[in-house]
């Protein structure tokens, strides 16, 4: 079974209220990052707009959470390590709803985290560190996308999981193209995790969705009619070995014995 992995805010207490938990609770505290605004399920009608200059993260998170109409959740643990994490725009960001997901996610990737939706109805972020104690949970996290729906976004850092159905070359040739960019883990703490599926043309992906649209690329350029060819001369030249070894082993058995025979 092929099971591998690939490389490809502050703690504001006094800014944002924290969930409603016993200190003493063994489960970790978690903030709510929100603004005042209610919560949105459609995509808001004005524009998302960042001015060019410096920007603290912990503004970024408070400013896309009002405009996503959502709360973005984080372990005041893991808040800490990046406390005067900041970036600085060169010119204006004006984008919409999808702009806005996909900046936050890839401003808050290249501080460390991962955030993603974690209830159907997109009222609810959270956001880990992807190398802390909490990053398996996007495995839990990662949403079900078909192929056209990672190429469809593929600047987008959340994350999500896609089922490949290989049309011509086998899960061994796919694993091979991938391999240059895979070390051993069940987590995609550094990319993405690559699940055989017990098919030999069936793969789960799970990673960040850009990370998927990087290895579906991949992909599409090795799973070709060529490859099947290829696939089918590396089998006959299989059979034909196979073949050679069995009459060998033949013609061993019938060989005479140093006794003259006998």
């Amino acid at each position: 079974m092929i099971h591998t992995t690939i490389r490809s805010f502050a703690a504001a207490a006094a800014l944002f209220p924290v969930l409603g938990l016993d200190a003493h609770d063994p489960q970790p505290q978690v903030q709510a990052l929100r603004a005042s605004a209610p919560a949105q399920q459609t995509p808001a009608a004005d524009p998302f707009v960042l001015a060019a200059g410096p920007l603290k993260l912990t503004d970024l998170v408070a400013r896309a959470a009002n405009y996503l109409g959502c709360n973005i959740l984080i372990d005041p643990r893991e808040a800490q390590q990046i406390a005067d994490a900041a970036i600085t725009l060169q010119r204006e960001v004006k984008t919409d709803r999808a702009g806005c997901e996909e900046f936050l996610a890839a401003a808050l990737s290249e501080a460390g985290m991962v955030v993603g939706y974690v209830d159907g109805t997109q009222q609810t972020m959270a956001a880990t560190m992807r190398n802390g104690a909490y990053a398996d949970r996007m495995l839990v996290r990662a949403v079900p996308r078909t192929p056209a729906e990672v190429l469809a976004r593929p600047g987008l850092a959340m994350p999500a999981t896609v089922i490949v159905d290989l049309q011509h070359c086998g899960n061994r040739e796919a694993f091979e193209a991938l391999r240059p960019f895979a070390t051993t883990g069940r987590s995609p703490r550094e990319g993405i995790v690559v699940q055989d599926l017990g098919e030999s043309d069936r793969l789960m992906l799970v990673g960040l969705q850009r990370d998927l649209a990087f290895a579906l690329g991949l992909l599409a350029k090795v799973d070709t009619p060529e490859a099947a060819s290829a696939k089918k001369r590396a089998a006959e030249q299989r059979e034909l070995e196979d073949r050679l070894r069995r009459l060998e082993q033949q013609l061993r058995e019938k060989q005479p014995g140093k006794d003259g025979g006998k």
